[in-house]
């Protein structure tokens, strides 16, 4: 196990971003306050170049990487907001490169969580992996604190399965990763053509199951030849809130809107729809086929650009601490969620008779 350790504590490095902002006049003049980022990052290849989580590097003034105790000046090369890895490079090589693991699935294997944790550049961690979620991501019950963030989680011969991305609550021991099979791609777009954007529709959604099942007249674009012109509706997708002045808000999509089709495709969870949003292209116009109100309607709707959290961005560090929590806004969101839930099922009653 120190071996094991050891070698792979070689494919890790400390990151370090920052950026000035200019202190409100109000509250101390115009002098500079320093944000000062600590993450981890994995080594790529013999290049210099890192593989890092996106929220700590976007928008910083200065990234270095440090390893060995040598800290290094580094550059962004590009982010993927698919996924929110970003690809970073430093002026010299250092580490080892990663050896990357083509398992697509792992549920139950013991791996070891390696990243920057309270100041040590790679402190390990056991677990085991809880499997692939429904959204892609690997999760992993092994503990995991706010530096590990950008780190990795290995299998037992040290081959890499995942690239930590998020975690639940301070010394969380549950870690979100990107899939290792996914990387060389995501490494040589990042590294030869930049960012890679991904498509913003601006709603929360929600997998609803429906009983008794609802048949309804297909739209004419997402009719097939073994369906015919009727839908059997057992599960779908209702939109539980819409963000102001988003693509979907300024396309005329609501909460409580049971979404049917997206793009001319038909959609019956939450996570499909998120990935088709995702993969589309920021400009292009889609149609967006809803139930509302006993009827079917289709709106046109312009894909928007996807960015990064602006408060994760502000301080990344706040995603892997407990958050406090509202309890009358938490309250005052279920009964919301409850009501939009009893009016779509007083349509699809009303709709069945």
């Amino acid at each position: 196990m120190s071996d094991l350790v050891y070698r792979i504590s070689r494919s890790i490095v400390t990151v370090e971003a920052s950026a000035s902002n200019a202190r409100d006049n109000a509250v101390g003049g115009d002098r500079d306050v320093v944000r000062r980022l600590v993450s981890s990052g994995l080594v790529c290849d013999s290049s210099g170049h890192i593989l890092v989580a996106a929220p700590m590097v976007a928008g910083r003034d200065r990234i270095s990487v440090i390893f060995d105790g040598r800290p290094i000046p580094a550059e962004l090369l590009g982010i993927d907001y698919h996924t929110n890895l970003a690809l970073i490079r430093s002026i010299q090589p250092l580490g080892e490169p990663i050896d990357l693991s083509t398992k697509r699935a792992c549920a139950g294997h013991m791996v070891v969580a390696m990243g920057n944790s309270y100041g040590l550049r790679a402190a390990p961690s056991l677990g085991f992996c809880a499997g692939v979620r429904v959204d892609g991501l690997m999760q992993f019950s092994v503990p995991i604190s706010s530096g590990t963030i950008g780190g990795g989680v290995f299998d037992m011969t040290g081959q890499l399965l995942g690239v930590i991305i998020d975690g639940a609550g301070e010394d969380s021991r549950i870690a979100l990763a990107v899939p290792g099979f996914q990387l060389p791609s995501i490494i040589s777009y990042l590294e030869t053509r930049g960012d890679r954007h991904a498509g913003f529709l601006g709603v929360q959604s929600a997998d609803i199951e429906i009983i008794p099942p609802l048949e309804i007249t297909t739209p004419q674009r997402l009719a097939s030849a073994e369906q015919g012109d009727r839908m059997i509706l057992e599960r779908g997708v209702i939109v539980t809130a819409v963000l102001p002045k988003s693509p979907a808000d300024n396309g005329g999509i609501v909460a409580g809107d049971l979404v049917i089709g997206f793009d001319d495709i038909h959609y019956s969870s939450a996570a499909e729809l998120a990935q088709a949003v995702r993969c589309s292209r920021p400009g292009k116009v889609v149609t967006v086929e809803v139930i509302r109100q006993n009827r079917s309607i289709t709106r046109a709707v312009q894909i928007g650009r996807k960015r990064l959290d602006q408060s994760s961005l502000a301080d990344p560090g706040r995603r892997a601490e407990t958050p406090d929590i509202d309890v009358d806004s938490l309250t005052n969101a279920i009964n919301t969620l409850k009501q939009q839930l009893e009016s779509l099922e007083s349509q699809v009653s009303s709709l069945k008779r």
